[in-house]
């Protein structure tokens, strides 16, 4: 019974010394942040907090729209030789708006700076996480 015993530990050391892999600090740590739950929140936050600070400071920008429409008509003409006949005509129309806000009391600023508080507490998240 004991050689039995010591035939299957001898076999299960030799299986996992062929299939283990040895990895670097770095390699472990790369992996345990990839798959750590808090890790991937701390990540997807500050994703989140890095775009909606672009977004908000895309309020500074002017918005520019840019609009056309195409009017086809036909129009019942006199009836000329017992027929009657149509004119095609069509209308078109181009509009540029440019909207820039020059004064707002502050509230842009604010929302931008706002932003980047909100950035700054999601990188130290992160790097909380990371530690």
């Amino acid at each position: 019974m004991e050689r039995i015993i010591r035939l299957y530990f001898f076999i299960f050391i030799t299986t996992q010394a062929l299939f283990s892999q040895t990895i670097s600090l770095q390699e472990a740590i790369v992996a345990t942040l990839e798959s750590h739950p808090d890790a991937k929140i701390a990540l997807l936050s500050l994703e989140k907090s890095r775009a909606n600070l672009g977004v908000t400071k895309a309020l500074r920008h002017p918005e520019i729209m840019l609009n056309g429409d195409y009017f086809p008509t036909k129009t019942l003409v006199m009836p000329t030789n017992g027929a009657f006949a149509t004119r095609d005509s069509s209308t078109s129309h181009i509009d540029v708006t440019v909207t820039y806000t020059l004064w707002d009391f502050g509230r842009s600023s604010e929302r931008i700076n706002a932003a980047m508080y909100e950035n700054d507490a999601s990188l130290s998240l992160h790097e909380n996480a990371k530690a």
